[in-house]
This record gives C-alpha cells, sequence and structure tokens, in this order.
C-alpha cells in the first residue's frame, strides 16, 4: 500500500511541474523580443521652454486683444471753461484758469448734445433743473501715498433752465457777476427760489466763495443735468481776502427780489367773502409768528382767497372728520418799504360734531411784489 502511495505522488507531482516548466521555455524563446524596461532614475523629463509653451498656446488658441473700455460722450474732462467778463458764445473771448480774490467769474459749459437730450423725458415748452457744484482740491502733499486731489465741497446751487434754451448745447453760468452788466436776475424766463435770506443761483455761488480764508485755492467746478454730472473744469483763485464776494453776494441778493418781485403776481381770489377775510386777517395779526416779528407787515394791503372752499381733513385710518382748511394770500408792505405777500393757511377743528373757531396754521416766506402788480 505505501508503495502505492509514493507512486500516486509522483504522477501528481510530475502532472504539476510540467506545465510550470513549458511556460518559462516560452518566456526563454521571446526573452529577445521584449524591450528592456528603464529605471525610473534613466527616465529624462522634458520640460518645454517657456518660448515653446507660448507658441504652442498660440497654436491651440489664439489670445484675443481685450477691448478697450467704452467712455461716454458726456465724461469729457474739462470742458467748463472760464473768464472774468461775460461770455459770448459766438465770440467767447478770452478765457483763464487763474484769478485774483476780487475779480468776476463767469463761465460756458460746452456740452456733447443739446439740453434737450438729457431729459427726454421732460415735456416740450418746460424748463428744467441744472446743478451746480464747486469744490475746492487739494494736491497731494509730496511722498503722499495717494495721488488724487482731496476735495471738499464749498457750494451748491439749483439753476431752472428756461425752455428757451434747452436747444442750445452750451451752458452759460455766472458764478460771481459783474451786477453793472446784468445778471441773470433781470431775466424773466429765469427762475430762482429764495431760501430764508438767500436766492439761488450767483448769489449763493458768490456767498460760499466769499467765505474762503486767505490763501490759492484750486476750484472744481461740475455740472449736472438730469442728476447726472456732464462737464467739469478747474481753474485757481488766490487773494488775501475774500470778503468781496460776500458783498457781491449781497447784492445779487437785492437784484434777486427786485427781479422776483417784477416778474411776481399775486394769485387770484376763487371765493369771495369779506366776513370770511376779516376773520382770516384778525387771526393772522393774532397769531404768534405775528407777534413775534416773523413777518415783515407794516400795513395790510390785500387779502385773496385762492381755494374755492374748505378742504376736508380726515383721519387716516377711521376716515372720521378731523379738521377741515381754507388758504389765503396776505398782502402787506414792510418795515424796508416793500411790497410782498404771504400764502397763508387757516383751519377749524371738528369736536362734538361741529367745527371750532378758526385758527392760523401755517405761512410760507415773503413773496416780493411790485407794489403796482397788487392793484
Amino acid at each position: 500500500m505505501k508503495k502505492l502511495k509514493y507512486i500516486l505522488a509522483f504522477i501528481v507531482a510530475i502532472a504539476i511541474v510540467a506545465p510550470a516548466t513549458a511556460q518559462i521555455g516560452d518566456l526563454k524563446k521571446l526573452k529577445g523580443k521584449i524591450p528592456a524596461t528603464k529605471k525610473v532614475s534613466d527616465v529624462k523629463t522634458e520640460t518645454p521652454s517657456t518660448e515653446q509653451f507660448r507658441e504652442k498656446v498660440s497654436e491651440e488658441a489664439p489670445v484675443t486683444k481685450p477691448e478697450a473700455a467704452e467712455t461716454t460722450e458726456d465724461t469729457n474732462n474739462e470742458n467748463i471753461r472760464f473768464s472774468t467778463s461775460p461770455i459770448d458764445p459766438e465770440n467767447p473771448g478770452k478765457f483763464s484758469k487763474e484769478f485774483k480774490a476780487g475779480e468776476y467769474l463767469y463761465a460756458i459749459v460746452n456740452l456733447p448734445k443739446i439740453i434737450d437730450k438729457y431729459f427726454p423725458d421732460e415735456k416740450p415748452g418746460k424748463a428744467v433743473n441744472m446743478d451746480i457744484f464747486l469744490y475746492t482740491a487739494t494736491p497731494p502733499p509730496p511722498g503722499a501715498y495717494y495721488k488724487e486731489d482731496r476735495e471738499l465741497q464749498l457750494t451748491f446751487t439749483n439753476i431752472m433752465i428756461p425752455a428757451s434754451q434747452r436747444s442750445n448745447d452750451y451752458l452759460l453760468v455766472e458764478i460771481a457777476p459783474d451786477p453793472a452788466f446784468g445778471t441773470v436776475y433781470s431775466n424773466p424766463e429765469m427762475k430762482f427760489r429764495k431760501i430764508g435770506p438767500d436766492w439761488t443761483g450767483p448769489a449763493a455761488l458768490s456767498k460760499d466763495i466769499g467765505g474762503l480764508e486767505p490763501g490759492k485755492y484750486k476750484i472744481r467746478m461740475e455740472v449736472h443735468l438730469h442728476y447726472q454730472p456732464v462737464a467739469t473744469g478747474s481753474f485757481r483763485i488766490a487773494g488775501d481776502d475774500f470778503g468781496f464776494y460776500t458783498d457781491l453776494s449781497k447784492q445779487l441778493s437785492l437784484l434777486a427780489d427786485e427781479g422776483g418781485a417784477a416778474g411776481e403776481q399775486f394769485p387770484k381770489a376763487r371765493k369771495s367773502d369779506p366776513e370770511l377775510e376779516k376773520r382770516m386777517i384778525a387771526v393772522f395779526k393774532n397769531s404768534n409768528h405775528f407777534k413775534d416779528g416773523r413777518f415783515d407787515v407794516v400795513e395790510i394791503l390785500k387779502i385773496a382767497i385762492y381755494d374755492s372752499d374748505w378742504n376736508i381733513r380726515r383721519h387716516e385710518f377711521s376716515g372720521v372728520i378731523t379738521e377741515r382748511y381754507i388758504r389765503a394770500a396776505i398782502a402787506a408792505k414792510g418795515k424796508d418799504g416793500k411790497c410782498g405777500y404771504y400764502n397763508v393757511t387757516f383751519k377749524e377743528d371738528y369736536v362734538g360734531g361741529k367745527f371750532q373757531p378758526m385758527k392760523y396754521d401755517g405761512a410760507t416766506e415773503r413773496k416780493l411784489i411790485k407794489c403796482e402788480n397788487l392793484k
């Protein structure tokens, strides 16, 4: 039995070894046909040069140059020029960028398109808005990390451009004009506002220039149309005393008073009620504003109720009547001998199902008017 086991084991061993030996023989035959594998250290890494890389990239994906940023026609710098005398747009004369305190100041704003184009939604025949800003510009000191001028707003004013000028591609601006040549305040087409004692326009610009301390200043002017900047320009002004412009502002305000008075018309009455008018005048004189001197009144000249009837006010949520009001214009001569009028509101509270006695409810500032315009 043992011999039989040995014989069987020998036969199995031969069966396993024979195929393996055959495979080894086959590999020996292929030895000369398989290329030798390189070691990692024998492999040469070839990195292309920068020039070669650029050439390769340009071949595969040509580089396109970036397009230049678009600039709008309204960003043209320094399209405001300055002069010491009134400017004729057809024959402008000599301009300057250097001024001395005590010289008059005028400007012309050259626009890339007519004024009307800046107001596409405004109806023809209507005045449009112009805003004027003046800034003091301080250049950077030597060695400063910033390169731009540091600016502080010196003054601002608003001017209404009359409809007749909307087809122009320029603007004439009086900054500190010579009263001897006449001013925009004498132009009935030009409309200005009086805020307290001060008028908009050149009177406002001159007043703030007059507040400068002695020294030399770079001033930049910027003009906005339809609330967008459309023009800029700069000039330098130097002096030991800028008080000249403070006095000029007062003169211009007087001219504005006269110009405004000449064109002012007294409101037309829409309600005739002599008894109500008497009560209005009595309530007006008994108001705290009248007693504390807010109103410049020596003599009351005329009254006109310009509301056709009483206006009812109701509670915002419940709709319950709270009061009623009515307005009237009261004309008077002041201590300065000038005529003017106030738009005055009167009201009656609604309590217990009935309206209470009439009360004063506020008034506008005095609007100057020629005395003959009250007749």
